[in-house]
């Protein structure tokens, strides 16, 4: 890996630390990922890509709070990354800050429109208020632009509140057949699954991906 290269060369290479604590977290393996970024910024506190995927790690490991102190640390450097602000946006949305979330995604979308991560985010932030239509019409354009793992499990989630089984099932095998890109990606995946897998012991008989276990004989 280049960034082994580079750091036998000069073992204070934070930039090549934070790459690979980055490739590290890509691949899932993130306990692997942390020091790298932790070394990353002993040596450069200003490193933004060690500030991002640090909090990346904290937030998929469950640290919400210690990802958005993290986050709030990267912003205070650099006010212009809109992939910061839609991971800030996730941050929160899971806090319960629902207004907090949208206005993240809504700067965001300022700064890179037609984003797909953050459409997906704020679509998932107006399911939380139960305004469905706005939630499909961002979850629709996501798709659209760039359809992945977490918009189709998203929008599932979207038509299971709205009461329409089906078509939250066929979101679920969508989301379960694409190939994921990131950690992220495959929580997600694994997520839709199970979901997908609950779903299909409540549709009824005969509905689209309705089990086929002994409840329907």
């Amino acid at each position: 890996m280049e960034f082994d290269r580079a750091l036998a060369l000069d073992a204070r290479n934070d930039e090549a630390r934070a790459g690979l604590g980055t490739a590290l977290l890509l691949k899932g393996r993130i306990a692997e990922a942390m020091p790298d970024f932790d070394r990353a910024l002993e040596i450069d506190p200003a490193n933004t890509i060690a500030l991002f995927g640090r909090a990346a790690g904290l937030l998929v490991t469950g640290q919400v709070d210690r990802a958005i102190v993290a986050l709030d640390n990267y912003l205070a450097r650099d006010k212009n990354n809109a992939v910061v602000y839609g991971l800030h946006g996730h941050a929160v949305l899971v806090k319960g800050d629902v207004d907090k979330a949208i206005a993240d995604f809504d700067h965001a979308l300022a700064l890179q429109p037609g984003s797909a991560d953050a459409l997906t985010g704020r679509g998932l932030a107006w399911l939380k208020k139960r305004d469905y239509d706005r939630a499909l019409e961002d979850l629709n354009r996501a798709i659209e632009t760039g359809a992945s793992i977490a918009s189709y499990s998203a929008r599932a989630s979207v038509y299971e509140a709205q009461g329409k089984g089906d078509l939250a099932m066929a979101d679920l095998h969508k989301a379960a057949e694409l190939k994921p890109k990131s950690v992220f990606d495959a929580i997600s995946q694994a997520n839709a699954r199970q979901r997908a897998q609950q779903l299909g012991k409540r549709l009824p008989c005969g509905s689209a991906g309705a089990s086929t276990n002994n409840t329907c004989l």
